[in-house]
């Protein structure tokens, strides 16, 4: 397993509002991956494809493809990406504490701003 893309419920409005993930695996032979063998996975999550999340979905400016394109290409230098960011690593044993839930909730941190006191 290499990658694991968190899609957004909308893409496939109107036809339905699930959300879904891409699952990325390395070719192999005879079980053992051609790269080595990967002990990482790279997850990302995806805020819009280019279009609207609601059921007309018109075209807009904002579109994640390129960029996780370009980070799947470059995830050797996903390492050091925080749980907080957009893309990031999760090490097998992490998944396996979490009994490989694959879900990105699982391992994505959530910053909260304190609007109310910020200003003060």
């Amino acid at each position: 397993m290499e990658a694991i893309i968190s899609i957004p419920s909308g893409v496939f409005k109107p036809y339905d509002g699930v959300s879904i993930a891409i699952v990325v695996f390395a070719k192999t032979s005879h079980g053992v991956s051609r790269a080595g063998g990967r002990d990482k996975v790279q997850f990302y999550d995806m805020q819009t494809d280019g279009y609207s999340l609601d059921d007309k979905r018109s075209p807009i400016s904002n579109n994640d493809i390129p960029d996780i394109i370009n980070r799947f290409q470059q995830r050797h230098q996903e390492q050091d990406c925080l749980h907080t960011e957009q893309s990031f690593i999760v090490p097998f044993d992490e998944m396996k504490a979490n009994d490989w839930d694959l879900s990105i909730n699982r391992y994505k941190e959530i910053v909260y701003v304190d609007r109310v006191n910020q200003n003060a």
